[in-house]
């Protein structure tokens, strides 16, 4: 499932793929909890495979969205999140290769290294420890990212005030180099799940964008269901590493922005994925009213 966050919470950061520059950290090692059951038992690991398949240092380009709470009133109340673009600047992911596990930044964390939450129980919980070992107070999650993948899902949370409040999430990968970008043809990126999709098609010769973004609302019975905008004919640089284009909402309130935004980064060798972020509104089936969304997914080449 895409992330997607309602402004009303009633429910591009980085650079090309490569070291990440910094000097690799020597991963602490947290100490588990004892193993159940009689006799001695292999203790299940502390920390993850490196993610698609690499062998080496690696800097992840992510794109996403980032997430500010104001304090909570004397009666709880927490006020709806301010919504922005997630920027390279606070918040990194990479992969060190000598600590065997993911390094990450977020605001006033900084190089943090990712252990299993629950080792041998839940693959993508991580709790985010300190050089010396220990935890830091921030949480994150991230997807599958076997061999063969080239993207995936991130987030990153903290507690405050006995609330675990989002910080940031978002789709990572490796991003594709600008000697890697396909020069010539047409792409079409899309799940390949239907037509109720969103679908881009890349005009590499021309360096053109067309295509369709969908945007889910829920209706009366919980359903999700799509909303499918034409995007306006972009065009993006030949030689360039990631993309943007807009959509109109036409019959959007006042209030309401009437044009939405999709932003893209290449991922993988040779760009077999994009990872792409969406801001836009839709109406709620059923209902009255309208919804600020800001979703972020990923497309693999068809």
């Amino acid at each position: 499932m895409a992330a997607i966050a309602v402004v009303s919470l009633t429910g591009c950061g980085g650079g090309d793929g490569g070291s990440s520059g910094k000097d690799p950290i020597q991963a602490p090692v947290p100490t588990p909890s004892p193993s159940a059951g009689p006799g001695p038992s292999p203790e299940p690991p502390l920390y993850p495979d490196a993610p698609f398949g690499i062998n080496r240092n690696q800097a992840f380009r992510i794109i996403g969205w980032s997430y500010e709470f104001g304090p909570a009133s004397p009666d709880g109340f927490r006020p709806p999140a301010i919504i922005t673009p997630l920027s390279g600047d606070e918040f990194s992911l990479s992969w060190s290769k000598a600590a065997g596990t993911y390094v990450t930044s977020a605001r006033e964390f900084k190089d943090g290294l990712l252990y299993f939450t629950f080792p041998g129980n839940n693959p993508s919980a991580f709790t985010v420890a300190d050089a010396e070992g220990e935890d830091i107070g921030l949480h994150m999650s991230i997807s599958d990212t076997r061999r063969g993948r080239h993207a995936a899902w991130v987030h990153w949370s903290r507690e405050i005030e006995g609330d675990f409040l989002p910080m940031a999430d978002g789709v990572f990968g490796i991003g594709t180099s600008r000697d890697d970008m396909p020069k010539t043809g047409i792409v079409t990126y899309s799940k390949g799940t239907g037509a109720e999709e969103t679908r881009l098609r890349f005009d590499f010769d021309r360096g053109i964008i067309s295509g369709v973004v969908s945007l889910f609302y829920t209706g009366p019975m919980n359903g999700s269901r799509p909303v499918q905008y034409d995007i306006e004919q972009a065009v993006f640089s030949a030689d360039g590493t990631s993309f943007s284009a807009r959509f109109q909402v036409p019959d959007a309130p006042e209030g309401f922005e009437k044009t939405g935004e999709i932003t893209g980064i290449f991922l993988g060798p040779n760009a077999e994925a994009i990872g792409y972020a969406i801001k836009g509104v839709v109406k709620e089936d059923g209902w009255d009213w309208w919804t600020q969304v800001h979703k972020s997914d990923w497309l693999n080449r068809y």
